[in-house]
């Protein structure tokens, strides 16, 4: 077996996986110096409305978004009921770690349609990953839905002219694997380091 074939097959995609999930190499552990990380980003102070996948490890990036006073957007359990917008100050402080959760989404966010995703500016997608290649590919949980969300927003209109694509993770782990042509490739790493 080559070892393109071999990085090509579902096997070794999914042996990387098992390095990296649930916990994304220890992002949990971690994920409240990863939020701050990017807090510190230009980027995401430059962002009115950021995308964020609904991973645990993401949580306090979802709270942190609606404290700086900026739009959330949150794709539903497996873009099954599409998106979920939070807008900012109107959730109660003590209510947002459940608010920006899967349980919560629904009773404090606003169920987007598709053709009310347009001019929504979206300006970060954050996802969770872990392996990346020096091109800026990044092994998800390989169930697609990033890309395809990434793929509604564009076509919606709903992504700001300069929208920037970021996957958090404890650590920069290279790899290399091929392409699928619908992959979308990460403008950066985020670590409680900062972005990369």
């Amino acid at each position: 077996m080559t070892r393109e074939s071999m990085a090509d097959s579902p096997s070794f995609k999914d042996e990387l996986r098992a390095l990296l999930w649930p916990d994304h190499s220890g992002l949990a552990a971690v994920a409240g110096r990863t939020a701050e990380a990017l807090r510190r980003d230009p980027r995401y102070r430059a962002a009115s409305a950021v995308y964020a996948e609904p991973h645990p490890c993401l949580r306090q990036i979802r709270i942190n978004t609606l404290i700086d006073g900026k739009n959330l957007l949150m794709p539903t359990a497996g873009l099954k009921e599409g998106f979920v917008l939070f807008r900012p100050h109107r959730i109660p402080f003590p209510r947002l770690g459940f608010a920006v959760s899967l349980k919560g989404q629904f009773e404090y966010g606003e169920k987007v349609a598709v053709k009310g995703l347009a001019g929504l500016g979206v300006g970060l997608l954050v996802a969770a990953g872990g392996l990346v290649t020096p091109s800026g590919l990044w092994l998800g949980d390989g169930k697609g839905f990033f890309d395809l969300s990434c793929a509604i927003l564009a076509e919606a209109r709903a992504l700001a002219g300069e929208s920037f694509v970021m996957a958090a993770a404890a650590a920069c782990l290279l790899a290399d694997f091929p392409a699928s042509p619908w992959d979308v490739r990460l403008d950066a790493l985020l670590t409680p380091d900062g972005v990369q």
